[in-house]
């Protein structure tokens, strides 16, 4: 073999991943342009007002309300400077790597300033030189974090994509990092004394319970309680990972518990109560315990039992995607007034995302993809493959969005039975990589065993 061949199989696997890099960048860069520009109510400008205007931009005092838009704006780009200092970099490192940072800067600098303009011919978008500003910064920090961090993200990504002894600790490290962005989103902390007097006087906290927490129906506010337990159960299986007991992970839950709700207290969105710490800590025991009962776990028998009480489950699904609906709370209204609020349904994808607060359509997503989530572990379970499961999901989204017609106050949205595949997608992938971390541990077991007996 001589030293061409051997180049171009070497080189081959890194143009897959450079053309996996491009993809997710070219989609996201897509989604970006066109969540700045919804709900596309073009309207023409001629070219020379249009630049006089975009010169006459000020840095607008945005207040409490929002400053959470304001920095969502930077979140959204800091995966625009990551992605884009990535396929610049591809594998090289070092001068390489620091010129893809910079030429990630002038980019997302280029990106945002054309958004910016366009939007001026998009009625009601506002264009400010803050959404300048946040989208210049979270674009600058996404591309430093490349810097740093993009090993870490490319060997999460074949973790996901195959590589099954990598991908339970990755993907551990992946969603603690996650889980403390989350809590703390969208970051609009606290800036005067007035702001904190008035936080004080808010039902948003409580020792126990916080009065603004209670929204939605009882069966929402219970499904609610739960998800942030099992939210937290990975971070228990991350320390018992790393050698840590019941006993220290419970210790750590409170911790963490006490801190997140300490700093939730000072964003002018967070809700901060006491019952929280308690779920949390709850929550990171369970996935200790879990953890340290691993070997117990068998994927064969799991796939067997959903099979074998698949009645059972789908039965139990169903109700619970109907209870946290409302279908047993909320009042049900006839054919011609499902008639009526049909006709005023937006079929224009993430319309009503435009319409609410960042902090709403992010949870709005995290519970997206708790409702239609296990249908991917079902899916895994009956041998089917991950498009089955994407297409489950999204039935199962239309069917929930279709009877929010008949439910008072309640709207369908669209948008949500496309997404509603995204997680069934990624739950088949997760299942089916850790069934093969679990066989291809016990196979090298039983292989050892054989050796030394």
């Amino acid at each position: 073999m001589n030293l061409s061949s051997r180049r171009s199989r070497q080189s081959k696997p890194e143009a897959r991943k450079s053309h996996r890099v491009g993809f997710w960048w070219f989609a996201y860069v897509a989604f970006v342009i066109y969540g700045s520009l919804v709900p596309l109510q073009f309207t023409p400008l001629p070219w020379n007002d249009a630049w006089t205007t975009f010169q006459q931009i000020r840095l607008l005092n945005v207040g409490t309300g929002g400053r959470a838009d304001w920095v969502a704006n930077g979140v959204l780009y800091v995966p625009v400077g990551f992605l884009t200092a990535m396929l610049l970099s591809g594998q090289r490192r070092g001068a390489v790597r620091f010129a893809a940072s910079l030429g990630a800067m002038v980019f997302v600098a280029a990106l945002a300033v054309s958004i910016e303009f366009v939007q001026l011919a998009f009625p009601p978008r506002t264009v400010s030189l803050n959404d300048l500003l946040a989208e210049l910064v979270g674009g600058g920090l996404g591309a430093i974090l490349a810097g740093v961090a993009s090993d870490r993200f490319r060997e999460l990504w074949a973790a996901m994509t195959g590589a099954a002894d990598r991908l339970l600790p990755r993907l551990l490290e992946g969603y603690a990092l996650a889980y403390c962005a989350f809590s703390l989103f969208p970051y609009d902390f606290l800036l005067s004394a007035t702001e904190l007097a008035d936080k004080l006087h808010s039902g948003r906290w409580g020792w126990v319970w916080a009065a603004g927490s209670g929204r939605g129906t009882g069966t929402a506010a219970a499904a609610k309680i739960a998800a942030e337990a099992l939210a937290a159960a990975p971070l228990g299986l991350l320390l018992a990972s790393w050698g840590k007991s019941a006993r220290q992970a419970w210790r750590f839950g409170l911790a963490l518990g006490i801190g997140i709700e300490f700093a939730q207290f000072f964003l002018v969105s967070g809700v901060s109560q006491g019952f929280s710490v308690l779920t949390r800590a709850l929550g990171i025991t369970a996935g200790a315990l879990a953890w340290h009962r691993r070997h117990r776990f068998d994927p064969l028998r799991l796939a067997a039992a959903i099979r074998h009480s698949g009645w059972l489950l789908a039965t139990l699904y169903i109700l619970s995607l109907a209870a946290v609906t409302g279908w047993f709370e909320l009042e049900w209204q006839g054919l011609e007034a499902a008639a009526a609020s049909l006709r005023e349904v937006r079929f224009l994808p993430f319309y009503y995302y435009y319409y609410t607060t960042e902090q709403v359509a992010l949870l709005s997503l995290v519970s997206i993809g708790l409702m239609y989530g296990p249908l991917g572990v079902v899916a895994w379970a009956n041998f089917m493959g991950p498009r089955a499961a994407a297409s489950m999901a999204m039935f199962a989204a239309a069917v929930v969005e279709s009877s929010k017609l008949f439910l008072v106050g309640l709207h369908p949205d669209p948008t949500n039975v496309l997404l509603a595949g995204i997680p069934a997608w990624l739950a088949y992938c997760l299942s089916r990589g850790t069934a093969r971390l679990s066989l291809s541990r016990s196979v090298c077991k039983m292989h050892f065993d054989n050796r030394t007996s």
